[in-house]
């Protein structure tokens, strides 16, 4: 299957008669959840929710991209509604530069 969005890249083990757009970034099918085309390994489909563009969760994980964050409190894990770019849990600060 191949994505308008991303043309030159083909996602791999997508079933295409359950593949839909999520948004700009998210897609998923029956079986897996796609960020820009890449596969969020182990992500569980039924719970996955999405924070913004960079950080998305389900019931296991919190994810930035298509990687598990593995030190991020899945319970505490907020957004901060006044900079996009800036997420944390009780342990940690996430800020993505968004000029690099």
């Amino acid at each position: 299957m191949f994505v308008f969005e991303f043309p030159s890249d083909k996602i791999e083990d997508t079933d295409v008669n359950s593949f839909e757009v999520i948004d700009d970034w998210y897609s998923r099918d029956k079986s897996f959840v796609f960020y820009e085309g890449k596969k969020i390994n182990n992500c569980d489909i039924e719970s996955f929710s999405i924070f913004n563009a960079w950080f998305s969760k389900d019931k296991n994980n919190v994810y930035f991209e298509n990687t598990i964050l593995e030190d991020a409190d899945l319970e505490t894990f907020r957004i901060d509604d006044t900079m996009n770019n800036t997420a944390g849990d009780k342990n940690y600060l996430y800020i993505i530069d968004l000029d690099s």
